[in-house]
């Protein structure tokens, strides 16, 4: 009896995963994207482009658990597209290396405002914990 397809077989390697994530990010690139990748590294637009995704959902999609903070309150995702995303935090953050931002969380400087070029930083979580807003349970 097999496993069911697309199930993964156990614990995978770091490399495996690096080796699928580079696969996924090469299949919806623009040439802009790839020239980013070769000129970048994998590891870091994986980040990247994972980072969007969560504040885009946070942002528009309904459905994900914190909405409620963020599309539900106004709090847009002013980025244009991934590309657009990329190109803010590479040239106008300077991040240009995984070390740079990981295990950082990115934080919106100021809290009422939208994700957008001007408003956005990476922060480490204990810094991020301390940024909140007081959340009512209602």
């Amino acid at each position: 009896m097999g496993y069911p397809k697309g199930r993964p077989r156990g614990k995978q390697s770091p490399e495996h995963v690096a080796k699928i994530s580079a696969v996924a990010l090469k299949r919806q690139n623009t040439p802009e994207i790839y020239a980013l990748i070769q000129q970048y590294g994998s590891p870091l637009l994986n980040l990247l482009r994972q980072k969007y995704i969560d504040l885009d959902n946070r942002c528009n999609n309904s459905n994900h658990p914190d909405y409620k903070w963020y599309g539900g309150r106004g709090i847009e995702n002013k980025f244009t597209s991934r590309l657009n995303f990329f190109l803010y935090i590479i040239n106008e953050l300077q991040i240009t290396t995984l070390e740079q931002i990981n295990n950082l969380q990115i934080d919106r400087i100021n809290n009422d405002d939208s994700y957008r070029p001007g408003n956005i930083r990476f922060i480490t979580p204990k810094v991020n914990a301390n940024n909140r807003r007081r959340r009512n349970s209602s």
